[in-house]
């Protein structure tokens, strides 16, 4: 039985409560199926061809708001990819962890293409 897909998930930029709700999200959306390892940097290099590299990236950010994207690559020979840039906002409250479990779904389902890969189940493909 081959090992389970690895997430390789870089999120240094971004707020503690953001990176775990990226765990939370990608664990949800996946299906449990992806092992999400938290790393420094992505390396180039993925060892299985399921296996994802993901870095999320915050491109602003406020008292009361934060806009990112997620940068990923899916197994060894897959190109980098740049997600769209998702802002999040609120008037006159401070970002709460179930806000940024809400925006990290958000920001994965911006990317259909990602989301294709966290839900496709490689036991069914051939081969």
């Amino acid at each position: 039985m081959a090992p389970s897909p690895v997430v390789s998930l870089a999120c240094a930029s971004a707020p503690p409560e953001l990176c775990r709700a990226m765990i939370s999200a990608i664990g949800k959306l996946s299906g449990g199926r992806f092992d999400v390892r938290l790393v420094d940097t992505v390396t180039e290099s993925l060892d299985q061809p399921a296996d994802l590299g993901m870095a999320l990236t915050v491109d602003g950010r406020g008292e009361h708001w934060i806009a990112a994207h997620i940068d990923w690559k899916s197994g060894a020979d897959g190109a980098w990819q740049q997600g769209p840039s998702v802002e999040l906002g609120v008037m006159d409250a401070n970002l709460t962890q179930r806000m940024y479990d809400r925006y990290a779904e958000n920001l994965l389902r911006a990317d259909t293409a990602i989301i294709t890969v966290l839900s496709r189940d490689e036991s069914t493909q051939q081969n």
